[in-house]
This record gives C-alpha cells, sequence and structure tokens, in this order.
C-alpha cells in the first residue's frame, strides 16, 4: 500500500521544495506522478494548505506548466498563487528557504536559518512529544598538541563483548582529544551496542582554533545485552550531499577522534 498521488506529490513538495538546492529528485518524482497518475487537483489543494506549503507549491506548479508544459488547471494554480503572495512574511520566509543556498550571500543565508528555524520548530509543536534522548556531560579540557593523524579514529570499542549482563547501568569517564578543524561546529558522537543507540555525547565547538579539542566524557548508560560490544563512535552533524565541498566537510562530517583515558565499570 502507498500513498494516493496527491499525497506524494504534497510530500515531494514539502520535503524537497524548501531545501531545494540540494538536489532536484522531487521535482522528477512530481513530474513522474503527474505522467503516469490522474490527480485529483481539489484534493491536492486541501493537503497544501494544511501543510501550509502554498509558496514551494505555487512556485513548482508554474514551473511545471510555463517550462515543462504540463496542464495545472489554471484556476487551481491562479488559486495558489494568491495564497502564495496574499501573506507578506509566509512569502518572504518561502523564498529564501527555496532560493540556492549559495545565491543566498551573507544576509539572505542569516535569512534563510532563521526562517528555517521557526519552520522547524512550528513542525515539532504540531507533533506528539517524544522521549528526551540521553546525553552524556561534556566538559572541555583544553586544546592539546598535536598528535599523529593516524593515531584518531572515528570508532572506538569501549567494553568487548561481556559474557553476562543484567538490568542496571555503567558508570562511564572518558578523556577523548578530537581531531582539528577550524570550524565552529557541533561535534556529535553517540555510544551504541551492536545496533542498538544507547546515547549521544555532543558538544558545541565555539572558537576557530585549529588544535586538537580535549574533551571530558562523563555520565551513566544501560548495561550493554550479553555478547555485544560497546562502542563510541563518531557522527556527522548534518546529512552530507556527495559532492560537498570541503568547508562543509570541515563542519558536518564526523570528527576522527583519539581516546586519551577510559574506565567504564
Amino acid at each position: 500500500m502507498i500513498p494516493r498521488a496527491e499525497d506524494r506529490i504534497a510530500l515531494a513538495i514539502a520535503h524537497g521544495g524548501l531545501d531545494g538546492h540540494t538536489h532536484s529528485d522531487w521535482l522528477v518524482d512530481c513530474a513522474a506522478i503527474l505522467q503516469a497518475e490522474s490527480v485529483d487537483w481539489h484534493r491536492l489543494g486541501e493537503i497544501i494548505v494544511a501543510r501550509h506549503i502554498e509558496v514551494p507549491a505555487a512556485i513548482t506548479f508554474a514551473y511545471f506548466k510555463q517550462q515543462l508544459g504540463f496542464e495545472v488547471p489554471p484556476e487551481f494554480l491562479r488559486e495558489h498563487i494568491n495564497r502564495a503572495t496574499s501573506h507578506l512574511l509566509k512569502l518572504c520566509s518561502g523564498l529564501v528557504q527555496i532560493r540556492p543556498k549559495e545565491r543566498s550571500g551573507p544576509f539572505g543565508q542569516i535569512l534563510r536559518g532563521l526562517a528555517k528555524k521557526h519552520r522547524m520548530i512550528s513542525g515539532k509543536q504540531q507533533m506528539p512529544a517524544k522521549a528526551k534522548d540521553r546525553e552524556l556531560a561534556v566538559r572541555r579540557v583544553g586544546v592539546v598538541v598535536a598528535a599523529d593523524s593516524e593515531l584518531f579514529v572515528k570508532n572506538f570499542r569501549l567494553i568487548s563483548a561481556p559474557e553476562s549482563s543484567g538490568k542496571g547501568n555503567l558508570d562511564v569517564d572518558i578523556v577523548l582529544d578530537v581531531q582539528p578543524t577550524t570550524s565552529r561546529r557541533r561535534i556529535e558522537m553517540e555510544i551504541v551496542s551492536g545496533e542498538t543507540h544507547l546515547c549521544r555525547v555532543r558538544f558545541r565547538k565555539w572558537n576557530m582554533h585549529d588544535g586538537p579539542l580535549r574533551l571530558h566524557v562523563t555520565g551513566t548508560i544501560e548495561k550493554p545485552p550479553a555478547g555485544s560490544d560497546l562502542e563510541l563512535v563518531s557522527r556527522p552533524s548534518k546529512q552530507l550531499r556527495r559532492f560537498a565541498t570541503e568547508a562543509e566537510r570541515q563542519r558536518y562530517d564526523s570528527l576522527p577522534f583519539r581516546v586519551v583515558s577510559c574506565k567504564v565499570a
């Protein structure tokens, strides 16, 4: 069972239209649906209004009609262009998010970030609350002298497959160095047991110092199942495109680290 054509078009616009600079797959998906299936335009219009995606929808269907020659009902297009342009704040917010990121300029990127943050907060308020993920306490110890890059890894085994395990917690005390980066960024790691996520290790790096950053990680985690390794794994702070720039990788990619000391008991 799959969603109806109207739902799939709305999903494609909602997920791709506001970040259209990332890829154009969502446009191809919409075109394929319009070519192969019949669309209830009235129902599609109701979904667009309910999802508050009038601005990207108006631009999308204007492009399909004017540039690609698709048969989009004139009244449908006119209605959503009117809806998109009737609310100035919504129009400006939609336009700064749709515009390619590389062409926004510094001021445009600030506006885009604010608009996207507002959209994400509004979306979360409409979703059911979920349990807060467990995070370990992290504090900065200092910046240390650079070491051989071969000593840095992206995953480190904390405990090797314990033979027995029961209910309870383990105390974690880890000191580690994170490989140098000149970007202000979020450093993301997690502790896993096999395929199971146990907790996050998260730290915000505010300065642009390029030396290795030493962090002290403490807290408690659940005991892993018997026969499961316990590992500390570095994670990217954002999904990267295949053709991401070096600056984007410096800011978002997973960072290698070196464990200086580790105690889990």
